[in-house]
């Protein structure tokens, strides 16, 4: 968990530990992982009245987890795989752990802009804009240098890398919908057919 802080200080560098120099490990990125959600869960549950795009709701709070944790688990999926198309040298292990320890700034940032929120005006909006701005941009380039890094890519292809894998993780949601409305209409279809013949 300390190697968070190496990264902070020293992205590339950090990253690259990651894969080459043993830093880091499963324990480490599920607890941050953990943190992670945590934090996301308080931010989307107890952001300020005056902040909230939506009535407060634990369910809706927890839908907002589910969503994050496919995304992430899309996204580390894709990247993994894009990258052994495109020669990268990271494993499946490093990809997982390295975007995970590219959110490190959700857990630095997210408790106390939500608290934050609590106590601003609109007239502070900005304020808040900005600090939701920055966490989110610092993630982004934590999770650009990851990939550069763990991947040994140059810039150029890092930006291909990215691209590619947001077309993936499109693509992985297209098709698990389709595959879910299909399951659906078969499951209606049976149950149809069920019912009819228990009416015989």
């Amino acid at each position: 968990l300390r190697h968070a802080f190496t990264i902070l200080k020293h992205p590339l560098d950090g990253f690259a530990d990651l894969r080459y120099g043993g830093k880091g490990g499963y324990a480490g990125a599920i607890a941050l992982l953990l943190a992670v959600a945590v934090s996301l869960f308080i931010q989307e549950r107890y952001t300020g009245f005056s902040f909230r795009t939506a009535p407060e709701d634990a369910l809706r709070s927890s839908v907002v987890l589910i969503r994050f944790g496919a995304l992430f688990c899309s996204f580390v999926l894709c990247n993994y795989l894009i990258s052994s198309i495109r020669q990268g040298e990271g494993r499946l292990k490093d990809v997982f752990i390295g975007s995970v320890y590219a959110l490190f700034p959700v857990v630095l940032l997210a408790v106390p802009v939500t608290l934050l929120s609590r106590v601003m005006t609109l007239s502070e909006a900005s304020i808040y804009g900005f600090l939701n701005g920055l966490m989110i941009a610092w993630c982004a380039l934590l999770l650009f240098w990851q990939v550069q890094s763990v991947q040994n890519y140059t810039v150029s292809e890092t930006i291909a890398n990215l691209a590619l894998t947001a077309l993936a993780v499109l693509g992985l949601w297209a098709a698990a919908f389709i595959l879910f409305g299909i399951a659906s209409e078969f499951v209606r279809f049976a149950d149809g057919v069920l019912r009819e013949a228990a009416m015989r």
